[in-house]
């Protein structure tokens, strides 16, 4: 074999190592994402249904909420990162709301009311697109 077959054979399977550890980067970025999500949604319907239950909210229980936000500001498209954001508005606008008793935050799901659909179906719409670069 020449040395430039062998140049050759050897930048081939270099390049092949490198799209091997962009599709093994992608992975772990799509792992992170989903984590990230799970933890935000998580988050938000423990936070949703205190707001829905009280009429003050106590600062503290509100520091993982945004610091989950931060996280997807950093890393997140710019839909994803809207969608969260609007979740933590819905939030902050229901605590001021009366109260509901279990009963009627048991319906509201049923009845269609969820805030988080639409950040989920983002960030799914988001995953499905990384996955198919995989």
């Amino acid at each position: 074999m020449s040395s430039h077959a062998k140049y050759q054979a050897r930048g081939g399977a270099q390049d092949g190592l490198r799209h091997q550890d962009l599709r093994d980067l992608l992975a772990k970025k799509i792992v992170r994402r989903e984590v990230l999500y799970s933890d935000f949604i998580t988050e938000r319907a423990r936070l949703l249904v205190d707001a829905l239950e009280h009429n003050t909210s106590d600062p503290q229980k509100l520091i993982p909420a945004y610091a989950l936000l931060s996280r997807i500001r950093l890393s997140s498209s710019s839909s994803v990162l809207a969608k969260a954001e609007e979740v933590i508005k819905t939030i902050m606008t229901t605590y001021p709301q009366p109260n509901l008793i279990a009963e009627q935050i048991q319906s509201r799901p049923v009845n269609g009311e969820d805030p988080l659909r639409q950040f989920s179906n983002t960030c799914r719409t988001e995953l499905e697109s990384m996955q198919k670069q995989l």
